[in-house]
């Protein structure tokens, strides 16, 4: 019984450094933990071997441990080390769930943070000081927060960690404002961002995506209190330091001259309708084309044009169709911290005007200095119908709009774009009661490029509906379909006014001319310019456009895949498909270039179709021996001539020829996976009108303008246009194709163009394709 003593001290000395050990966890970097006033080198909870080598000496006792002290204005500080560490952090849980023995939650290493960062020698030596706070800001400006040099990497953030906690952090500058992003990490941190490493994420690359792209709110509300004419260069740096807070809908309320520092409840004012205004409006949208993903709305509820009409009251508080979670502004506080009595005005004059999320948060925003104003030209000129666009119009900044109690503006409003919205947004400036808004359909859509990619007329019609009621809830909106180029702005008498755009302008006077020839009065045109496209590519227009977006929009994927646990689980396939001459033989030979397996339909008809092929003898029955050359062949000219315009004869020959054809590709895929490929493609003109999509996971779509299919039938086979026509109205068009495709290419453009294309549509599926081969098991 000697030895009970000594395996007693032995257990208690264990339990003592396990616990001593998951207080000082090499897993947290040394900047993060706190550290006594004036102290320099690693922490004092650091490893001992690490603070001896600091000092240039072999060992020595460690210093007792400091208490992080609180920072002000965060709703978490740490009042001690039991505050620091919770049961679930003495736990040791880490970010996947699981049991970590000793280690510190994540979340405890991000508290750490709080505390102030010590400097290491090359630091200081380069006479950095400690960062005893993060400016209010939002962004790091003290280069020696942190050892960039040392390369230490961040501890992650926990998997479940709370929305609240994210958010505060984000707001104190503690986090990154687009969620694990390292291009937002603040200048002096880690030289690695933290990735998350929950088994989830480490499967997923898609999920990381995902979480690096998130940014603290979905919606928000900016409130810009600047003056006008010194709004006009802040503009970009606010737009994207907003970018990085919210990253879906971003409301913007302009109210110049408003202060917030004042003891008294700030109130909402009328903002006259100036061409200021108006072009403080047109460098906004610009300057929300460089975040494609944000949607921007600017409200015009307090923006009052020049009328005979007393201003309608506006209401209480505006319902928005995204409620803010975070409201912004550019007002600027002495000291340039985050002053909280300025956010509690804040918000209670957001809360005031519009309806906000119950857990409403603020931000002060603080833009980067010496930024240049956008490069975007101002608004155009309104031009009335008697003066014509090249003579010079003279006019002053501080000159009112005038107001119209009836107007119209139209266009195809496909993919609501900055544009769109720039013009709807002028339009609504104008309009006191009812504006008209035509939207083209049918036959107008028909000359668009890539029309099969155009968003459906009840679509199109509901994103637009909630942008107009968002910006101007007071006017009463007419959505009309446009199926001829005048509209209701050529028959209405009651319209008085028309916004075009520069390419439409002569629309515009051609609907003029239309009503003075039926005895209508001509409608004032106001003329918009249009928004510059910084980042088109070589086949896209240099304006912003739809059918950019649209073209933007080829090689991706834009539905998810089917699930076919009936094929190989190692074999991902896919069906293209197109009408006549669209091009996919070139199609599929750039994917056999790329590394795929390419099935061509046509050739198992011929195998099929071989004398003792399985359709031989059953074409032979059903058509007899009229339909053979002498040699036995099929011949496929008489035959096709018998089948031709005959509906019964044509199903006849479908039903015996897709099942075999469907049989052979099978047995082309078992060859495939003998030869160790992933990719299938199944190249077939009617892979929908058989039925054969069941046998795929996507289906690709090549898409060319009926008329360029016409042209390339003529040149390739010889035929007439009408039999060229002929054979397109026998297929599905390719609108109807696209309704069912996961992926859309088209060969309209130059064959480098084309494979870029394709290129990308590869690219895109070697990224999902683990995933989404995971999924299908």
């Amino acid at each position: 019984m000697s030895y009970l003593p000594a395996l007693f001290s032995f257990c208690l000395k264990r339990r003592t450094g396990s616990r001593h050990a998951a207080q000082t966890s090499t897993s947290c970097p040394p900047a993060l933990l706190p550290q006594p006033p004036g102290q320099r080198g690693p922490p004092a909870c650091a490893p001992t071997s690490a603070r001896n080598a600091s000092r240039g000496r072999p060992g020595s006792a460690a210093p007792p441990r400091a208490t992080p002290r609180p920072q002000p204005g965060l709703a978490f500080p740490p009042s001690g080390p039991h505050d620091v560490l919770g049961p679930r952090e003495r736990r040791g849980r880490g970010c996947s769930g699981t049991s970590a023995p000793h280690a510190p939650h994540p979340e405890s290493l991000w508290r750490r943070r709080l505390a102030p960062a010590p400097l290491c020698r090359k630091e200081a030596s380069a006479g950095h000081r400690p960062a005893a706070h993060l400016p209010g800001s939002g962004r790091n400006e003290d280069p020696g927060l942190l050892c960039h040099s040392r390369g230490r990497r961040a501890p992650p953030l926990p998997r479940h960690v709370s929305r609240e906690f994210l958010r505060e952090l984000r707001l104190k500058g503690l986090a990154p404002l687009s969620f694990r992003s390292a291009e937002l990490w603040p200048q002096g941190s880690w030289s690695r961002p933290p990735w998350c490493s929950c088994a989830g994420c480490r499967r997923s690359p898609a999920r990381r995506a995902r979480r690096r792209t998130m940014a603290a709110f979905r919606s928000g509300l900016l409130v810009l209190t600047a003056p006008l004419p010194a709004l006009a260069p802040r503009l970009a740096p606010l737009l994207s330091s907003a970018a990085r807070l919210v990253n879906r809908t971003l409301y913007v309320h302009l109210q110049p001259g408003l202060s917030l520092a004042g003891p008294a409840q700030p109130q909402p004012g009328p903002v006259p309708a100036t061409f200021e205004v108006l072009d403080v409006l047109s460098l906004l949208y610009a300057g929300a084309d460089r975040h494609r993903g944000l949607d921007v709305r600017v409200l015009l509820t307090n923006v009052q044009a020049k009328s005979a009409l007393p201003p309608a009251p506006a209401p209480s508080v505006q319902n928005l169709a995204h409620p803010p979670e975070v409201v912004l502004t550019d007002f600027q506080t002495r000291d340039g911290s985050q002053y909280n009595p300025v956010k509690q005005q804040l918000e209670r004059y957001a809360t005031s005007c519009y309806s906000c999320c119950p857990q409403l948060s603020s931000v002060l925003l603080c833009p980067d200095d010496g930024t240049g104003e956008l490069p975007v030209e101002p608004l155009d000129v309104p031009l009335p119908s008697t003066i014509r666009p090249a003579s010079p119009v003279a006019r002053s900044p501080k000159q009112p709009v005038r107001g119209y109690l009836r107007g119209a503006v139209g266009g195809t409003f496909d993919r609501l774009h900055n544009a769109h919205k720039m013009l709807l947004s002028v339009a609504c400036a104008l309009a006191q009661e009812l504006l008209v808004v035509g939207v083209a359909d049918k036959d107008l859509l028909k000359s668009k490029v890539l029309p099969e990619l155009l968003q459906p007329y009840a679509h199109r019609v509901e994103h637009l509906s909630e942008f107009l009621v968002d910006i101007k809830p007071s006017l009463t909106f007419d959505i009309v379909p446009l199926l001829d180029p005048y509209g209701p702005a050529g028959s209405d008498p009651l319209l008085q006014f028309l916004v075009v755009s520069e390419e439409t302008y002569r629309g515009g006077m051609a609907v003029n001319r239309f009503r003075l020839e039926h005895g209508l009065e001509e409608l004032a045109l106001y003329q918009i310019q249009l928004l510059k496209d910084q980042s088109h590519q070589e086949n896209e227009e240099d304006k912003v456009s739809s059918s950019s977006l649209r073209q933007r929009t080829l090689g991706t994927l834009l539905r998810p895949p089917n699930k076919r646990p009936e094929l190989p689980a190692c074999l991902y396939v896919l069906g293209l498909t197109g009408i006549s001459g669209s091009g996919k033989s070139s199609i599929a030979r750039r994917l056999k270039n790329l590394g795929a397996f390419v099935i061509d339909s046509d050739q198992l008809g011929h195998r099929a179709y071989a004398p003792g092929g399985p359709a031989y003898q059953p074409v032979v029955e059903a058509f007899g021996t009229d339909v053979l050359h002498k040699d036995g062949l099929i011949n496929r000219k008489v035959l096709g001539s018998r089948v031709f315009g005959n509906k019964k004869q044509l199903k006849v020959l479908t039903d015996i020829m897709w099942p075999v054809i469907a049989t052979l590709a099978r047995e082309e895929m078992d060859l495939a996976v003998a030869q160790g490929k992933t990719v299938c493609v199944i190249d077939a003109a009617v892979l929908l009108e058989a039925g054969w999509q069941d046998m795929v996971h996507e289906v690709w779509t090549v898409v060319i303008p009926e008329t360029e299919a016409v042209r390339r039938i003529v040149e390739r086979d010889g035929l007439s246009e009408a039999a060229a026509h002929s054979r397109l109205q026998s297929q599905m068009s390719g609108q109807q194709l696209v309704e069912q495709s996961h992926v859309v290419l088209s060969t309209l453009w130059e064959p480098h163009v084309t494979q870029q294309q394709v290129e990308r549509a590869w690219n895109l599926l070697q990224q999902r394709l683990p995933e989404t081969l995971r999924a299908l098991d």
